[in-house]
């Protein structure tokens, strides 16, 4: 696989934007900075420092084992030093890479879309959006990110076993991921190969036997509930409205409809032209679709969108609005109206409702402009 030669500004330009971008977030709200996630995945390795499985003694951390690699890193770095920064520093440098190479694979992929200057503008929409920055700062959801692009990256340009194990690595560190594995699988052709069914089978295989070995806690999280969802908010204008029904029913419906959704977009693709528009619109619309329609929604989910947002997105103004929009309102949700106007369980004023309808629209119009044609100028 050759990828073609970042220009040299280019490179410095995107570089600086996302380190300025990080750095002036973590100045302005370093007061906000939500460090529970970290202090878990601490935690964690403790438990892992002592034989135990991650989630011993109540540590409620619930990823993959290849999460664990960096979180391990950190972790031996703590252990030479003494000193518990070194953990938060370690994650803080692994998820800029992340996020750097994440920003170079939007670059080269919008090569194969645009000219040079919109898929310069894709990839600084990535690199300087405010919420990926901060949750790069918090969380760990750039490193799954990176390798769900790598996947498209390595597809598009003609090294699709690379791609399946990018899947497969994704699936092994945040388990969504995997969601490119059938439309990277159908761009190339949907080819019964030995590579792409040994890859697929394996992994499920091994992902079957780690469940089987006690390593399936993730599972938990199909019964929380969490107020910023969309079936939240359904279930509060039926209450509105008089409408008498169980929860549990409206998110059999919603779960129902995920379903539905995802079944559609494969056939969707699968009979398309396979374009790598295509492509990243398959992939934005099952994302969206895992993240909204459930009952749990972690802000910081929005990451797993960017980068085929922002592909999406570049060759418009109205894009570009869009996706900027997104991050003012994905910060405004998180951190700053948290505690403030809902906690994950609950609303704390009567205009949470509101709030939340307005982040709902705003996401599906930026998910509605980036399905519209591209721009046959900039082709």
């Amino acid at each position: 696989m050759v990828l073609p030669k970042i220009n040299s500004l280019h490179r410095n330009y995107l570089i600086a934007g996302l380190l300025i971008t990080k750095l002036v977030i973590l100045i302005a709200l370093y007061s906000r900075m939500d460090m529970y996630d970290y202090h878990l995945y601490f935690q964690a390795m403790q438990n892992v420092a002592q034989g135990l499985v991650p989630w011993a003694n109540g540590v409620p951390i619930y990823y993959p084992p290849f999460a664990l690699i960096p979180m391990g890193i950190g972790h031996i770095l703590v252990s030479l030093t003494g000193s518990q920064f070194f953990f938060i520093a370690t994650m803080w440098v692994i998820n800029a890479a992340c996020d750097l190479i994440t920003t170079f694979c939007i670059y080269w992929i919008g090569l194969k879309l645009y000219n040079s200057r919109t898929a310069l503008t894709a990839a600084i929409l990535y690199a300087t959006g405010i919420s990926i920055a901060y949750f790069s700062l918090t969380k760990f959801d750039s490193i799954p990110t990176c390798l769900a692009t790598l996947a498209i990256l390595f597809t598009i340009y003609g090294d699709s076993t690379k791609g399946y194990a990018a899947s497969i690595a994704g699936l092994f560190t945040k388990l969504w991921p995997i969601v490119t594995y059938p439309f990277t699988w159908i761009y190339d052709g949907a080819k019964l190969t030995l590579i792409s069914l040994s890859i697929l089978i394996t992994s499920l295989a091994g992902m079957a036997i780690l469940m089987f070995l006690g390593w399936n806690t993730f599972l938990t999280y199909t019964s929380v509930t969490y107020c910023n969802t969309i079936p939240y908010a359904a279930n509060q204008f039926m209450m509105m409205l008089g409408i008498n029904t169980q929860y549990g029913n409206i998110i059999l419906l919603f779960h129902c409809l995920t379903i539905a959704v995802i079944a559609g977009v494969l056939v969707w693709f699968y009979r398309s032209e396979r374009t790598t528009r295509q492509l990243l619109q398959a992939c934005l619309i099952t994302i969206a679709a895992i993240i909204f329609l459930s009952q749990y929604r972690s802000p910081q989910y929005l990451v797993w969108m960017m980068p085929f947002a922002a592909l999406l997105l570049a060759d418009s103004t109205k894009g570009i609005i869009a996706f900027i929009a997104v991050q003012i309102i994905a910060l405004i949700e998180f951190p700053i109206a948290f505690y403030t106007i809902y906690t994950n369980d609950q609303y704390l004023s009567s205009y949470t409702l509101a709030f939340f309808v307005t982040i709902f629209i705003v996401y599906g119009a930026m998910v509605y402009v980036a399905m519209q044609p591209p721009i046959p100028s900039d082709r």
